[in-house]
């Protein structure tokens, strides 16, 4: 796939034109390849970000080379206090970035965080541990380290930032890691570090060593609490040190939202580029816009804080910095267009009259089989044709130029649309499973889990995505999805006879997969018997609507479907959830 961008200046800014979504992972990845490895791609938005990460992978970048760097959940001049685990991520990047300068990877980021200024390099000096197998570190020492870095001592340990000391065993959850860590010493010397699930405590993959970094972007100790009130009464006057945020710093003691006081806390905040200042940058085709709009958010929300803030000495004051204080504006963003090389993405081909420096790639949007028709022999009038078939149809003219993906969200919807689709194939075709697609071969049909909308069509390659067959997903996101472990996710986890219940009919019983025509195109439904032998044909795109009756299924009486019992029963335990909130509350509140 690199062979397409072989003749790409990467050391001159400009446009890459015919990159559709998951071909520019493969831009991107070139880019790396041609700059020491590094690179760095602004998305859009946070879902981009993480779509592109997948893209990655599968086009051969080892996922530990892989730094995702995302932007505060909260919005500008906020009165909340960004999210833990976004801010653990933005952290472990940030001191990677400065502990290996040279490493290569490729830095994940989004439009949003790439405007807001950072904590400088200096800031992680003497805030960062290293922890080895076989090194030396007493637990006093430990806890010292965690307490000045903000972690918060607790039992169990849960969430990111907490640690808890029990006996010769120190756990901790490293801000911006999956699980918690747990470091087993024996007097000051380390034996062995694990993972372990904080739910069940389990023990899981053992590490060699372990670096750990500040759980803030900012700390409150003498220096910064100082530094923070000096600077807040030349900002804001004398007045201003009755105002809660100003008591609350003072007294060491953590606010909500005080995160948007950063540069107060800080000799100056730098850009996020300051930390890639020789990486080449990728921007994302939607990326000018969502800049622009975030501009005048800023300055918005701004205003609005200044215009029609709170009332001085009240409880609610709440005093905005100069937007430029904390975020990149037009004028930063151009002078940055100077030193830092930065390619735009156009997703379709260079039109007549455009100019400037970049490459064609050559990439264009794929067919749509959802809409296909055919011919009636009956009536000569075209009717809707089965998208499955015409996918199959289309696959042995496809494979001659290039293979061929089949391109899911999920491994359930990838099995399945490989099952339709690989009914009609001829013989000689089969669709083989795979983890990548950079050395596949003319003629090969494989599937893949890859979460991109719309398939594309390159020199060598196509790829057909699930939207582009079935109109939709087969199956939903999983973060829509409603959680528990009875919750059902595919098929092949029920047998005939097993008890379920629906959200909306309640308790059924399951009598296997049946075909449905409708329109001229047959959906596979799950078949529901209901008291009185009433029958619901539910679409297995809708799976999610089910979950299991009771923990291992047994004897249950029936629903009557379309009955008012299972609402009535429903209606019960909503009242009494109700209830128990209510109770909860008051107790909350006497405490």
């Amino acid at each position: 796939m690199h062979s397409i961008f072989q003749n790409w200046t990467t050391t001159t800014p400009g446009t890459v034109w015919g990159l559709p979504e998951g071909l520019d992972a493969f831009a991107l990845s070139h880019l790396a390849a041609q700059h020491d490895g590094q690179a760095v791609f602004v998305a859009v938005d946070d879902a981009a970000m993480m779509r592109m990460k997948t893209s990655l992978t599968l086009a051969g970048v080892a996922d530990d080379h892989i730094l995702t760097f995302p932007a505060w959940d909260c919005l500008p001049y906020d009165r909340v206090s960004p999210n833990g685990v976004l801010t653990g991520q933005r952290l472990k990047a940030l001191a990677e970035m400065r502990a290996t300068p040279d490493a290569p990877r490729v830095l994940l980021t989004t439009i949003n965080a790439w405007l807001q200024r950072v904590p400088p390099p200096s800031y992680f000096a003497g805030a960062s541990l290293n922890i080895t197998v076989g090194g030396r570190l007493s637990q006093k020492e430990f806890a010292a380290f965690a307490s000045a870095n903000a972690y918060r001592r607790c039992d169990p340990v849960r969430v990111g930032g907490e640690f808890a000391v029990r006996g010769g065993i120190v756990d901790v959850f490293p801000p911006g890691h999956h699980d918690p860590v747990r470091i087993d010493f024996f007097d000051t010397e380390i034996e062995t570090i694990k993972r372990f699930d904080a739910e069940t405590q389990r023990s899981g993959e053992k590490l060699d060593g372990l670096s750990l970094h500040p759980v803030s972007e900012l700390m409150l100790n003498d220096d910064t609490i100082t530094a923070f009130r000096g600077k807040y009464l030349e900002l804001f006057g004398g007045a201003a040190s009755k105002d809660p945020l100003y008591v609350s710093i003072s007294e060491g003691r953590h606010h909500p939202g005080m995160e948007h006081m950063l540069p107060l806390f800080h000799d100056g905040l730098v850009p996020l580029s300051h930390y890639v200042a020789t990486a080449p940058v990728m921007i994302d085709p939607d990326v000018p816009a969502a800049m622009t709009a975030r501009f005048e958010q800023i300055r918005d929300f701004y205003d609005a804080r200044c215009d029609h803030g709170d009332d001085e000495g009240s409880d609610s004051i709440w005093r905005p910095l100069d937007p430029n204080a904390l975020y990149l504006n037009d004028a930063d963003w151009q002078a940055e267009g100077e030193r830092v090389v930065r390619h735009q993405i156009a997703r379709f081909h260079r039109q007549d009259g455009e100019g400037g420096e970049g490459i064609v790639a050559g990439g264009k949007r794929g067919a749509i089989y959802h809409t296909a028709t055919t011919e009636s022999k009956i009536t000569g009038e075209d009717t809707p044709a089965s998208p499955s078939v015409a996918v199959a149809e289309a696959i042995p003219a496809l494979v001659k130029s290039g293979p061929v993906v089949l391109a899911a969200t999920t491994e359930g919807a990838r099995t399945r649309m490989d099952e339709l689709i690989a009914e009609h194939l001829p013989a000689r075709f089969g669709i083989t499973p795979v983890q990548g697609i950079t050395d596949l071969k003319p003629g090969q049909v494989v599937s893949t889990i890859w979460p991109i909308e719309d398939g594309f069509s390159v020199a060598g390659l196509t790829v057909i995505t699930e939207k582009d067959v079935y109109g939709n997903r087969i199956s939903r996101p999983q973060g829509k999805r409603r959680k528990g472990e009875n919750f059902l996710r595919e098929v092949s986890s029920l047998s005939t006879g097993d008890l379920v219940v629906h959200v909306d009919h309640g308790i059924g019983r399951y009598e296997g997969l049946e075909k449905i025509s409708t329109g001229g195109v047959d959906h596979d439904c799950l078949l529901l018997v209901y008291s009185g032998g009433d029958k619901l044909f539910l679409p297995v795109e809708n799976i999610d609507l089910l979950t299991r009756y009771g923990k291992e299924g047994g004897d249950a009486q029936l629903d009557k479907l379309g009955g008012a019992a299972w609402q009535a029963r429903k209606a019960r335990i909503k009242g009494r959830v109700k209830d128990i909130a209510e109770q909860l509350i008051k107790i909350a509140a006497a405490r």
